[in-house]
C-alpha cells in the first residue's frame, strides 16, 4: 500500500477493519500517516499477528513514534522500517530502540 497517500484516515481505517486476521506484512511507505495514523496503528489489535511493518516518509513524530514503540499489540515484529520520519526526537527513536532492539531500522538521526 505504498504511495497511496491515505493520510491518517486511511490509516485509522485500516487499523479499524477487521478484513485482515492474518496479516503478516504492512507496508505503508510514503502514505503521510503522520501522528494521528501512527496512533492509531499502535492501538490496533487487527495488527497483532504483523512481524513486518514498514513506515518511512510518514511524517509521524514523537508522539505517534512513542506510541508504536509502547504499543502491546507489535511485539511479533521482527522487521520494522521506520526510516525517514524527520518529525520524531531522538528520544522517542531512542524508545522505538529500546523496544524492537535489532528490529526496527530507525535510519541516521542526523
Amino acid at each position: 500500500m505504498t504511495r497511496n497517500r491515505i493520510g491518517p484516515g486511511g490509516a485509522e481505517s485500516l487499523a479499524a477493519s477487521k478484513a485482515f486476521p492474518a496479516l503478516k506484512e504492512l507496508d505503508l511507505s510514503h502514505n503521510g500517516i503522520g501522528d494521528d495514523g501512527a496512533v492509531a496503528l499502535a492501538g490496533s489489535l487487527a495488527l497483532r499477528g504483523l512481524n513486518s511493518l514498514s513506515l518511512p516518509y510518514n511524517q509521524i513524530g514523537g508522539r505517534g513514534a512513542r506510541a508504536l514503540a509502547e504499543s502491546p499489540h507489535l511485539s511479533g515484529l521482527t522487521s520494522f522500517n521506520f526510516r525517514a520520519n524527520r518529525d520524531a526526537p531522538p528520544e522517542a527513536l531512542e524508545a522505538l530502540r529500546a523496544r524492537f532492539g535489532a528490529a526496527v531500522d530507525v535510519g541516521d538521526p542526523s
